[in-house]
Formats: C-alpha cells, structure tokens, sequence
C-alpha cells in the first residue's frame, strides 16, 4: 500500500491519560490518520451530498505537493491542506446516472462560470 496523502503526525499536542494536566507531544500515524478523517468529516459537513470519490478527489487536489510534482510514492498527492479543500467544496455537485437498473452518483467538478 503506498502513501496517498500525508497529514501532521509528530509532536501533537494531547491530553495525557494519566492525571497530569500538562498536555504532551505524542506521535504516529494514527495520529495522521485522524486529520485525514476530520478533513473529510469537515468536507461533509459542508455538503453531504459528496461521494467517497469526491472526497477523495478534492483532497487530492488541494493537497500541498512536497515530493516530486504530481504523485510521488514518498508523499503520495501531499500535504493535506484542509482549508483550500473546503474552498473547493462548492464547485461538487452530485450527479446521478442510470447503470444496470441502479441509482449511481458520479464524482462531477462544476466548471467555473
């Protein structure tokens, strides 16, 4: 499996477990993993309509590119960048299509009038 995007994940600063009211640094990917899916909660929230596709095409699109340009296996499409995502919402809308008696929606980017 290769890297798709890559998001904040060393030295976040969190509530320990434990009783100390000093927050600490911890590190990881799960912790990357949880930007990756507040961004796509947050696309969501914005409009509801989006397919899995369109989340992931947006995020995609308006990550930083930091390796080799386009997609490169280091920093796969880049650095997610959750505001211009959001930006971005807007110009999706959901489109349908008839395919073997079923209902399918179809990642669709509006062009800018």
């Amino acid at each position: 499996m290769s890297v798709k995007l890559v998001a904040p994940g060393v030295d976040i600063p969190t509530v320990p477990i434990s009783n100390s009211s000093k927050p600490v640094k911890v590190s990881g990917s799960s912790y990357s993993a949880a930007f990756i899916t507040g961004a796509a909660a947050l696309l969501l929230e914005a409009n509801p309509e989006l397919s899995a596709a369109q989340l992931r095409e947006i995020l995609y699109r308006t990550a930083e590119d930091l390796g080799s340009e386009g997609y490169d296996t280091e920093t796969g499409w880049g650095l997610i960048d959750v505001s211009k995502a959001l930006s971005e919402v807007p110009k999706y809308i959901p489109l349908t299509s008839k395919s073997a008696g079923e209902l399918v929606t179809v990642p669709y980017l509006k062009e800018a009038a």
